[in-house]
């Protein structure tokens, strides 16, 4: 079992402002496979009209190691998830729609600094129109011990453009971490 929670804001396009808290459940059902739960317990978006606030969304599904790392190859992984709804579509929260998505990921150490690349595609349910419409999402993130427990952290992604109203966007995300116990970073 492994708990990933975390807190964070950002500015979406125009003046609207988001932040939320939600975390990841991993458990792991077999050596090679595990079912993630992906929460967004709380969330709270604030525009020209008004803030809003409530529980997010929440996607769930498998993710199973095809290839373990060896000297030359990394490690090699799929997952599939499904949104199932339960953020507030009329205070905009959420869509009531479910969504889907299919990822493949690649992790590998290189001469200590762990490399993990992830591509995603999404369809996302429209939400006043049948179907889906889709869109991609890569990551690219390394990590590298610094001084005995004391890690830092990178990360790069975007997502490709979704609709006229979602357009496609890049980021990073930099942090420190401290290993305080192999299973507990903090």
């Amino acid at each position: 079992l492994e708990l990933e929670y975390g807190f964070d804001r950002f500015w979406n396009q125009g003046d609207q402002r988001q932040a939320s808290f939600g975390g990841l459940v991993k458990f792991a059902v077999l050596c090679d496979v595990e079912l993630r739960w992906n929460t967004t317990s709380y969330i709270r978006q604030t525009d020209p009209n008004g803030t809003q606030s409530g529980m997010g969304d929440n996607w769930l599904g498998p993710q199973v190691r095809i290839r373990k790392q060896t000297a030359r190859i990394p490690t090699l992984a799929l997952g599939y998830s499904f949104k199932f709804p339960a953020a507030s579509s009329d205070h905009g929260l959420g869509t009531d729609r479910v969504d889907h998505a299919l990822t493949f990921l690649a992790s590998k150490d290189v001469k200590g600094v762990h490399f993990d690349f992830n591509t995603t595609h999404f369809w996302i349910g429209r939400p006043n129109a049948p179907g889906y419409a889709g869109n991609y999402q890569m990551n690219l993130a390394f990590s590298n011990r610094i001084y005995r427990g004391l890690q830092f952290t990178g990360e790069f992604y975007g997502n490709t453009s979704l609709n006229r109203d979602t357009p496609g966007f890049a980021s990073s995300l930099w942090a420190l971490t401290y290993t305080i116990k192999p299973r507990l970073v903090i």
